[in-house]
């Protein structure tokens, strides 16, 4: 059995804890869940959950390490490379963004952004179609 990179889809899921991380108000980040209008680089999904519905350029230390020349980090040739290989894409999922070069702590996950995201799946497309999404390392406790 091949492993394969999920995302799970839990459209009821919302967390006013991932507020801070779009740093907009409560009210405009609801009204993201049915539309791509936050998107900034223009590769962006609809995602089913708040917390999912974040772009790369809203993450400054994205913006900082790969949106110097490209619009989106779907774009940049370090994110591409690790995208061709299904254990470096295990290992983004696994890792939250450790294509910011430096691996996040066990749990403390972050949400991957839309366009990684869809980049991803088309790459690597479950037979199914079923995905896993973000899941918060403190749902593990529920």
């Amino acid at each position: 059995m091949v492993n394969q990179p999920t995302v799970y889809l839990d459209p009821n899921r919302t967390d006013p804890r991932y507020n801070d991380v779009l740093d907009v108000p409560q009210p405009i980040v609801e009204e993201r869940l049915s539309n791509t209008d936050w998107c900034l680089c223009g590769k962006c999904h609809q995602m089913p959950t708040i917390e999912e519905s974040i772009c790369c350029q809203e993450i400054e230390k994205i913006k900082e390490q790969f949106l110097e020349n490209s619009q989106c980090i779907c774009e940049d040739v370090y994110v591409n490379q690790r995208l061709v290989d299904r254990e470096n894409v295990i290992d983004l999922y696994r890792y939250g963004m450790s294509f910011q070069r430096k691996r996040l702590r066990p749990r403390r996950r972050r949400p991957i952004p839309s366009c990684v995201v869809h980049h991803i799946r088309e790459a690597f497309p479950s037979p199914d179609n079923i995905y896993l999404g973000f899941i918060d390392a403190n749902a593990d406790d529920e």
